[in-house]
């Protein structure tokens, strides 16, 4: 007969006579375990609970070792003592492994002489699954204990945690200490309302899956007093990254403009940020420094931002960043795409104009007359040409009475020249010179 630990299951038996209690499924509540119990049985025999099962892969995939208890617990709904822990290591898909088991004797056991209910528990230590008693525990009925009877006395003792937790952690590990205020008291832990198992301090765990997770530990003094309000802890273990990708531009599209918009789809799991980053690489390649580092809101598990900044025409890569709560980065894969603006025809930035303005140019002419006196003249004629408006004439024919050059010229620092005979006459001896001033 199978029995899944999704189930909730009844059995009855006489203890004492050697018959095991079978357990029978009742099939009322499912969840998807992958683990389940079968061929299990367990009785009381020689004042010890002796019994077997067998612990089976259902999956398609392997399951990672975890740990099972036996335990008693007074009723369906309270909290049971683990009499024992074993070990299931890996499983592959549809793999089992048997466990048999004895106890010590329950005198021995730290419960009290009544009707229990016992349990075959998997992964009690939250290693496959959050621990839940009504998808992890196999339930019976009816087992009569004869336990010692031995009255319990003294105060009860105070149990304490010694350790701080964050409370959002992305380590899959903890150590706790804990100690009471009655002095060699022994422990019993419980972890996510997993039966009680004794424990020493530091009791540490190791291997816990994603989610919320709550310690609880319960000092009994050596007369048998249990503290009645166990001390507790709680913290969540978080190493999921948040989900998190770009979606335009499309890889290996082209954009026509220079400050393209990026979007995307956010994670929106618990503590997922409210914002993600855009990076922006230029290249083929998300290395190197970004050219555009973009900050977008998340509504909706949905993203958008538009570059602040134009970018040449090229190659881009993009990729979107978001964290969470504790300190988890999410990275999507990268999109590469091209940046194809067309240019004015006439180049970047270059603009036709009516303007009447005109570039104008200065062209300095130098002549060297010859004087009667055989000295040497040096006359320079300054002309002026403009592309617009036309340039005013700039020429002196110097048919004058004799003397200076007259207005329009300017005589040089050595020396200026003079007309004589219509003829522009130097020094001897000298170089003179006038500069045409007329035009300027």
């Amino acid at each position: 007969m199978s029995i899944f630990l999704s189930s909730t299951l009844t059995a009855s038996a006489r203890v004492g006579t050697g018959a095991p209690a079978t357990f029978v499924a009742d099939t009322t509540i499912a969840a998807p375990f992958p683990l389940s119990v079968r061929q299990a049985s367990a009785n009381e025999i020689g004042g010890r609970i002796v019994g077997r099962a067998t612990i089976v892969n259902v999956s398609n995939a392997a399951v990672r070792p975890t740990t099972g208890s036996l335990g008693l617990g007074r009723g369906t709904g309270s909290d049971a003592t683990a009499l024992l822990t074993f070990s299931v290591g890996t499983l592959p898909a549809h793999g089992s492994k048997t466990v048999r088991f004895r106890s010590s004797r329950t005198r021995s056991l730290g419960v009290g002489s009544g009707v229990y209910t016992p349990l075959i528990c998997t992964d009690v230590y939250s290693q496959v699954q959050r621990f839940e008693a009504g998808t992890h525990c196999a339930r019976g009925a009816s087992l009569t204990i004869a336990a010692d009877s031995r009255r319990q006395t003294g105060p009860s003792p105070d149990t304490r945690i010694a350790t701080g937790l964050a409370k959002v952690t992305t380590n899959a590990a903890v150590v706790l200490r804990f100690g009471a205020t009655i002095a060699r008291s022994s422990f019993q832990c419980s972890l996510d309302g997993g039966p009680w198992v004794a424990c020493r301090s530091p009791k540490r765990y190791a291997g816990l899956v994603d989610g919320a997770h709550t310690f609880r530990v319960r000092a009994l003094s050596r007369t048998g007093v249990t503290d009645p309000s166990p001390a507790r802890a709680s913290w969540t273990v978080d190493r999921s990254l948040p989900s998190v990708n770009v979606t335009t531009p499309l890889n290996g599209s082209t954009v026509k403009t220079d400050k393209p918009t990026f979007s995307g789809a956010a994670g929106t799991a618990a503590g997922d940020a409210s914002a993600v980053t855009v990076h922006v690489f230029a290249g083929p390649r998300t290395s190197g420094l970004p050219v555009q580092t973009l900050t977008a809101g998340v509504s909706a598990g949905q993203w958008s931002v538009a570059s602040t900044r134009s970018v040449p025409n090229g190659t881009y890569t993009a990729d979107v960043e978001q964290a969470d709560r504790a300190g988890n980065r999410g990275v999507s894969a990268p999109r590469t795409f091209s940046v194809e603006v067309t240019q004015p025809a006439n180049g970047h930035g270059t603009v036709s104009t009516d303007d009447e303005s005109a570039t104008t140019s200065t062209t300095s002419t130098t002549a060297t007359t010859t004087t009667p006196t055989t000295s040497t003249a040096t006359t320079t004629t300054s002309t002026t040409t403009t592309t617009q408006p036309p340039p005013p004439a700039g020429s002196d024919g110097f048919d004058r009475a004799d003397g200076g050059l007259g207005s329009g010229w300017e005589a040089m620092s050595d020396g200026g020249l003079s007309i004589a005979s219509d003829v522009v006459v130097g020094t001897a001896g000298a170089t003179d010179g006038d500069l045409r001033v007329g035009e300027l």
